[in-house]
């Protein structure tokens, strides 16, 4: 008995021990290096896997079907199929915006796709400081990390992002009433410049996080935030492992009109990527979200299906070549949405609107996967030549600087025209987070 307990006390210590090692080795938000589980690790500029350079060729997967919504069962989609299909487009990752049916992850670990997990924030108070937005944000950490791990699905994750697209307006009025606010300081992470109220809350979720998968189960992956240009100037995420931006080459303005252009392609798109990266020196900056809505009678932000993959094309180029080094990107998305209420169809039912492809709505005309038909009882599922173009874009044999000057002597050809329209910031109306 008394060996027993002995052997016990020693695999405790171990346990212990190899937990304390986990959290060194990550604690330092500021070193050049940082180890995670499964083989995952990061520099300042990039991800590894298995010591190899991981750069993420991704794309939103949000299969709702017509008459399906946000929180809804998914109960149309062939998730198997529709992941086989974005395997073999060169994939590497997809984006889940919160927790999905086990089928999903099970097929991504079969195929070798990483998963790029979200949790969800919802935020409703206007106050980042609220403790009963803590403890239910909290709620759905433990919910999310809880049901990778049980289900043996620790190993498919790459990184967990806690919220995105936070309203500039929410983040000021929440500053507005936490005047005063000293920063959190937490065991994994810590900044030494001043924070605000939504710098200091998603610092404390994402210590939070790392504590919890850590401590209950003995592994760790990165963390972020999706930020994006709205809020780009009252959220800095520059103390996360890395940074998320879902990032569109036609809005807003200071992103549709950066000057100067980038290094190597010249846009705008590029000029504004490779500024952004000179903020976040010390992390891997990825475009979480960048794509093209192809709704026909749109006139904000839409363009035909062929335009849409060539741009994507473009947009795929400028990450690459982008002097200041870019981890990768991911497409919004992979198929059309019928449940979302932008445009013409805010003044739908609501009950009804999952019922209804609105031609103006450009929200549910992102998929490189078409959804599209008379009514919800009659519509066809098919492929955008965007699957294509991502397809050849994300080959491991795709040499953008070769492509670029291709296109560029290819008077008239693909590739040549650049997308101009721009949208005004209060034109657009988000609702996947």
């Amino acid at each position: 008995m008394r060996r027993c307990i002995i052997i016990l006390i020693c695999i405790l210590l171990l346990s212990a021990s190899k937990k304390k090692a986990m959290a060194d080795e990550i604690t330092n938000t500021g070193s050049l290096y940082r180890q995670f589980s499964y083989g995952l690790s990061i520099d300042k500029d990039f991800i590894y896997l298995n010591n190899e350079k991981f750069i993420v060729k991704g794309i939103s997967y949000n299969p709702y079907y017509p008459l399906e919504r946000n929180g809804d069962d998914m109960r149309k989609a062939k998730f198997e199929d529709d992941l086989e299909k974005i395997k073999e487009a060169n994939i590497n990752s997809i984006l889940l915006y919160w927790r999905r049916p086990l089928r999903i992850y099970y097929a991504c670990r079969e195929l070798g796709l990483k998963i790029i997990q979200g949790i969800p924030i919802h935020h409703k108070t206007g106050d980042f400081q609220d403790e009963r937005l803590k403890k239910m944000i909290k709620s759905r950490i433990r919910t999310i990390v809880d049901y990778v791990n049980k289900n043996n699905l620790s190993d498919a994750i790459l990184a967990y992002f806690i919220g995105g697209e936070i309203d500039p307006y929410s983040i000021r009025t929440s500053d507005f009433k936490n005047k005063g606010l000293e920063n959190f300081k937490g065991r994994y992470f810590s900044s030494e410049r001043e924070l605000n109220s939504i710098e200091n809350f998603l610092m404390e979720m994402a210590d939070y996080l790392r504590d919890y998968e850590l401590t209950t189960y003995s592994n760790t992956h990165m963390i972020s935030h999706i930020n994006w240009p709205s809020s780009d100037e009252v959220l800095n995420i520059d103390f996360m492992d890395i940074a998320f931006f879902d990032i569109y080459s036609y809005w807003p303005e200071d992103v549709s009109e950066f000057q100067p252009g980038g290094s190597f392609t010249g846009t705008s798109y590029q000029g504004y990527l490779e500024e952004l990266k000179e903020k976040y020196t010390g992390c891997p900056l990825i475009v979480s979200e960048f794509g093209y809505p192809t709704a026909p009678e749109d006139d904000l932000a839409s363009v035909d299906e062929k335009t849409q993959g060539r741009e994507i094309v473009n947009r795929w180029i400028d990450i690459l070549t982008s002097k200041n080094p870019i981890a990768g990107g991911s497409i919004f998305e992979w198929n059309d949405e019928w449940w979302k209420q932008g445009k013409g169809a805010q003044f739908v039912e609501f009950e009804k609107d999952p019922g209804a492809h609105e031609k103006d709505d450009y929200e549910e005309w992102f998929g490189i996967i078409s959804i599209d038909g008379t009514s919800y009882t009659n519509y066809k599922v098919r492929p955008k030549p965007a699957y294509d173009s991502v397809k050849m874009m994300y080959h491991s044999d795709f040499d953008p600087v070769k492509y670029f000057k291709e296109i560029r002597t290819n008077k008239g050809g693909d590739g040549t025209t650049l997308v101009t329209n721009k949208v005004k910031t209060a034109d657009i109306k988000r609702d996947k987070y």
